[in-house]
């Protein structure tokens, strides 16, 4: 087998702005913890980056920000005792909090368990802040990588050039 004289002394070259994007990578990735290469890609794409999604997953990989996977805990087959009942308010907090289904039956979990709460107010500030940043900030892989505000204001505009039409 033969190799070419210029393939032992290759050198790759690293583009100048490849530290830059590595570093706000990095940051995205430990603001968004949960978000893999893709949506971290958009977000990157969205601050004015012009990056192949190829290259974003090499740094993604180069970082090791992969995504861990959360296996689900094996559910025990013993009969579960009955938990007992408030006498008074405020006698007992439960932390999984702020789950739903939807009318067909889906579930849906309104919220992540990565915080902690110390009172209602605070609740309610955090969970605000968490819809703002949900519908208007967050890539929906569903939705083609749009937020759902971006999605509502180009139906909307696909819906007027349609009824201008008519």
């Amino acid at each position: 087998m033969a190799f070419a004289r210029s393939s032992f002394t290759y050198a790759a070259i690293q583009k100048p702005d490849e530290e830059v994007i590595r570093n706000r990578l990095r940051e995205l990735a430990q603001v968004r913890r949960r978000f893999g290469y893709r949506r971290l890609h958009t977000m990157l794409q969205r601050e004015g980056f012009t990056v192949n999604h190829k290259r974003i997953l090499r740094l993604y990989r180069l970082e090791n920000l992969s995504i861990r996977i959360r296996r689900r805990k094996k559910l025990t087959a013993v009969a579960r005792v009955e938990l007992l009942h408030a006498t008074k308010p405020n006698q007992r907090w439960s932390m999984d909090f702020l789950q739903d289904a939807l009318h067909d039956g889906r579930r849906i979990k309104a919220f992540p368990n990565e915080n902690w709460f110390t009172g209602l107010d605070h609740a309610r500030r955090i969970i605000e802040d968490w819809r703002v940043d949900y519908n208007s900030q967050r890539p929906h892989s569903s939705l083609n990588y749009m937020t759902p505000e971006e999605f509502l204001r180009q139906e909307m505009a696909q819906n007027e050039t349609k009824n201008s039409r008519l």
